[in-house]
């Protein structure tokens, strides 16, 4: 497969140049951040929601303009304390439709639970931590994203394939 058919973007709350000037004070990266009961911080719920609803309207987009009709779960993690309260179609290779992708990102993005999304080799999803998402992409087109809000303060197009994705494009077998 040519390497130049494949895109990486990279989605994460602050850019560089951005989190530098924001006072550490400010800075959150989790829901955990936020005032109790959620959390142990001093941000709102909403503000928190806000910034969450913007990465499930861009991973939504993204699939939609790729025409994903479902992913494949892989690589899930799940929290001791999220184990009882998961439907049932999250478990390792449970099928995920773009209808009932918004609880998984959801889920994700709180640090329940981990996962990678991928549809055969053509696009794939990973969740990391401190509101970080990797979606690769092989297309010959050209991709333009830009963030759907405020909230999502970076999106590299230009992120470089490391060996775990191309891995994810099933171009190598894991080292035993």
């Amino acid at each position: 497969m040519d390497s130049s058919m494949k895109k990486l973007i990279q989605i994460s709350k602050y850019a560089g140049s951005r989190y530098v000037h924001i006072p550490i004070s400010e800075q959150w990266t989790s829901i955990y951040d936020c005032a109790p009961p959620v959390g142990v911080g001093d941000l709102s719920f909403g503000e928190y929601w806000k910034a969450e609803s913007a990465y499930v309207q861009d991973l939504i987009e993204i699939s939609m303009k790729f025409e994903v009709p479902n992913y494949i779960i892989s690589g899930l993690e799940i929290s001791k304390s999220s184990k009882k309260l998961l439907p049932s179609w999250i478990k390792e290779g449970g099928v995920v439709t773009v209808d009932n992708m918004e609880f998984l990102i959801r889920y994700c993005m709180r640090g329940a639970l981990w996962c990678r999304l991928h549809y055969s080799d053509l696009i794939f999803i990973m969740f990391g931590y401190d509101l970080y998402v990797r979606v690769g992409i092989q297309s010959c087109e050209d991709i333009y994203l830009t963030p759907s809000s405020e909230f999502i303060g970076h999106v590299d197009m230009s992120a470089d394939l490391g060996d775990d994705d191309y891995y994810y494009f099933g171009e190598w077998k894991p080292r035993s």
